[in-house]
């Protein structure tokens, strides 16, 4: 399967290519989302992966299940799949975009003030 440049929300990845998995393990270390991973036991965890290291005699991932348990490792032998299932909270998001939408409301609550609706 060919994985786009920048993988996001609804992405899924299959197979047992070393090479492919370690850039989307990339990508989902990137992505600001829930991943759902499948292993090679049959099971899955959906969480926020958090940590990697592909180098060293046993690559691996951290991820915070989404269901509360505590962090899980995950080595990268056992893992068949990926998919990015969660949305990322970040998408479409700037710097510019934040100061706007801060702007607009400091000044929304200004005249909410001087009105005299000081209630928030």
């Amino acid at each position: 399967m060919n994985e786009p440049a920048a993988p996001g929300a609804g992405f899924q990845w299959e197979g047992n290519d070393p090479q492919a998995l370690v850039k989307v393990i990339e990508a989902a270390f990137d992505y600001r989302g829930d991943v759902t991973i499948a292993l090679s036991s049959g099971e899955k965890v959906e969480g926020y992966l958090s940590n990697r290291e592909s180098r060293g005699p046993e690559p691996f991932v951290q991820v915070f299940p989404s269901d509360g348990s505590p962090p899980r490792k995950l080595l990268y032998r056992s893992i068949r799949g990926i998919a990015f299932t969660g949305r990322d909270g970040a998408a479409g998001k700037s710097w510019e975009t934040w100061v706007s939408q801060y702007e607009a409301k400091k000044l929304a609550r200004k005249k909410g003030e001087q009105a005299g609706g000081g209630a928030q």
